[in-house]
């Protein structure tokens, strides 16, 4: 969300609804999980469902998290060590480049230019990973590709079968 809407509700900052509405899930997968809630959320399941559909309904969640979803550029090598992964929010949009193990020094020196070509520029960034495989990569890194599928299905879960938009 952060890299979409331009908020860095991560660090606390952002329009206060998004925030409330992330405390809310929070708590809603720690009651999941048997673990402690986010302080200032209900305790109450079904109070806590309810805020959680109003919150939904209010800032329109499901439609903005079905419309995050990135274009994928990418240029596998089949056996690549190192993924350069770039993503740029603003075009929805995620490149990938594969590297071989001998090819390690031109992955960094291509990670830090294009560090040095994204710096300061909003939902831009870039990461470079040792991963076994691509698909290894797109599970460790799930934000880079805007693949919001599991969040949606653990929302619609909360939500149980109260009417949502």
């Amino acid at each position: 969300m952060d890299a979409f809407t331009g908020q860095a509700l991560k660090g606390g900052r952002g329009k206060q609804e998004w925030q409330r509405f992330f405390a809310l899930m929070g708590s809603y997968l720690a009651i999941r999980e048997g673990s402690p809630l986010v302080p200032n959320t209900p305790a109450d399941t079904p109070e806590l469902q309810g805020e959680i559909v109003y919150y939904v309904n209010q800032l329109e969640v499901l439609m903005h998290l079905q419309s995050y979803r990135a274009t994928l550029q990418t240029e596998d090598i089949p056996g690549a060590d190192y993924y350069l992964v770039k993503l740029d929010s603003e075009k929805w949009e995620t490149t990938i480049i594969g590297y071989k193990e001998k090819h390690l020094q031109k992955a960094q020196q291509d990670y830090l230019e294009v560090e040095k070509q994204i710096a300061g520029q909003r939902g831009k960034d870039a990461v470079l990973v040792s991963v076994t495989s691509l698909d290894s990569l797109k599970r460790a890194y799930a934000n880079y590709f805007a693949d919001t599928h599991t969040f949606i299905e653990t929302l619609r879960e909360a939500v149980g079968n109260a009417p949502v938009r």
